[in-house]
């Protein structure tokens, strides 16, 4: 998957990939919904003790006969009915201690009378208590405290404290160059240790904590951050509280991030915006850690609280991301994501970004299913319709790119990876680590040698060497043409 969402793309997977065939998990019923089976028994009463003994510990439960497990056993006790298995899956690792534990997911017509559950309050990952209402600590105050510039919601935050022009010159410079200024850390140290009780003197240790937290010196920072929580004022303990959650993320502490995030996110003194950023980052780093269940759950219960169509929209389009995951690991079908990606896809009230890389997803699935002809539809018809949205619309060209090849069209192939390589494309125009022109090139180079052109492999290898000499691109390129002079 090239999204947002996951860092390190599908693309460079399959990226000198050649044949066909389904990669990943089949299709789905929609006729049929996910059902978690509790128990299978020889008679109707046996498995109606089992639900009244549920229901005494808040499960709701049912019985049904048939379905395709235990064909020996006709009377099953199941509970819930999700429509995705990615749901389902999260719920199965959810429910309460009084569950049997040998308890697995099956497949049933939806006609049940039991809804989707809700996962119980002790599977949630927030507590979103008080999450509307006022607080006396403002947002501004606390971005400000920690040296913003902006909330990361676009709010303007303005330092207007007693503080001296120098050293506010010098958080700037330390926090914009991520600590690798020494000049702007060594006149802050110096400001702190002239004056450790200055007005200052926490946004000095908030500003140095962020630089040096970044990798540099975590350390320090987390020390800074400590004299912070001790001292410092309403706002600044809450962004040294939310500094330092990024402190431990950096550190590659996810569990330690995850729950500092988890934390402010619960906080009910602390204001909404600072709750949300949270919320999204803890949601975020589960996703990093691979712990689907978890994530799932955060990102429900972000999309379920939403205050804005974005919010929602963004929280539905990484519910789906997971999904794809789910599916490539065997959980579930890629009707389902493409039926997650749609519900985004076709709700006029989400961004036109999130409806661009929910699309995205969309056609991606084709390619998973071996699907290559509909993969190229598709990818022609989002160009068509997302010219503005450069991050998705490349993405989608070097798509479009990889199926010609694939269907042996190759001059057009060619031809579309030399647009890509001809486009200027800004940074913030890419997903994470694909960076379009790198893999064009790789595949113009091996479309290339394919067709015996030898001066455009080596041109387009030319480019790979002296454009992106560490991509990943240029290391599969070097494993393909060890004979290039790479050096």
């Amino acid at each position: 998957m090239i999204r947002k969402i996951h860092r390190s793309g599908v693309l460079l997977v399959v990226l000198f990939i050649t044949g066909t065939g389904s990669l990943c998990a089949g299709q789905a019923d929609p006729a049929m919904v996910y059902s978690i089976q509790l128990g299978a028994f020889d008679t109707a009463r046996e498995a109606s003790a089992l639900v009244d003994s549920l229901q005494s510990a808040s499960i709701k439960a049912e019985v049904r006969t048939g379905g395709e497990s235990s064909p020996l056993k006709p009377y099953k006790v199941v509970t819930g009915q999700y429509e995705t298995y990615a749901a389902a899956w999260t719920a199965k690792g959810s429910m309460p201690p009084a569950a049997p534990s040998d308890r697995f997911i099956t497949k049933w017509p939806s006609n049940s009378s039991i809804a989707e559950s809700v996962p119980p309050p002790s599977a949630e990952v927030y507590s979103t208590a008080g999450l509307g209402k006022a607080t006396t600590l403002s947002a501004e105050d606390v971005w400000a405290a920690g040296g913003f510039d902006a909330a990361p919601e676009g709010v303007d935050t303005t330092i207007n404290v007693d503080t001296s022009a120098d050293s506010q010159t010098a958080r700037k410079a330390a926090i914009k160059s991520s600590g690798k200024d020494q000049t702007a850390n060594d006149a802050l140290e110096a400001a702190l240790a002239l004056r450790p009780g200055a007005s200052d003197a926490n946004r000095n240790r908030l500003a140095l904590a962020r630089a040096y937290g970044r990798g540099r010196n975590p350390s320090r920072a987390e020390a800074l951050l400590g004299v912070v929580a001790s001292n410092g004022t309403s706002a600044e303990k809450a962004a040294a509280s939310f500094i330092r959650a990024h402190v431990l993320l950096n550190k590659k502490d996810l569990e330690g991030a995850f729950a500092a995030f988890q934390a402010i996110a619960g906080n009910q003194t602390y204001p909404e915006a600072l709750r949300r950023q949270s919320m999204r980052r803890a949601a975020g780093v589960a996703h990093s850690s691979r712990d689907y269940r978890r994530a799932w759950t955060a990102f429900s219960q972000i999309e379920s609280n939403a205050a804005t169509a974005e919010e929602k929209a963004e929280a539905r389009v990484q519910k789906a991301g997971l999904a794809f995951e789910l599916v490539c690991n065997g959980k579930g079908t890629w009707n389902e994501v493409r039926m997650l990606c749609q519900r985004v896809a076709e709700d006029e009230s989400a961004p036109r970004t999130q409806r661009a890389t929910a699309e995205l997803m969309f056609l991606e699935t084709f390619y998973y299913e071996g699907n290559y002809q509909e993969t190229l539809s598709k990818s022609r018809e989002f160009m068509a319709r997302y010219p503005d949205i450069k991050r998705e619309y490349y993405t989608a060209a070097v798509w479009q790119g990889i199926m010609l090849l694939q269907l042996r069209q190759l001059p057009e192939a060619k031809m579309v990876f030399e647009n890509i390589l001809a486009a200027r494309i800004a940074r913030d125009e890419m997903f994470g680590q694909l960076e379009p022109r790198a893999r064009a090139a790789a595949w113009l180079a091996y479309l290339a040698n394919d067709m015996n052109d030898q001066a455009t492999k080596l041109r387009a290898l030319g480019i790979l060497r002296s454009e992106f000499p560490n991509s990943e691109e240029t290391k599969y390129a070097k494993n393909l043409f060890p004979g290039f002079p790479w050096n």
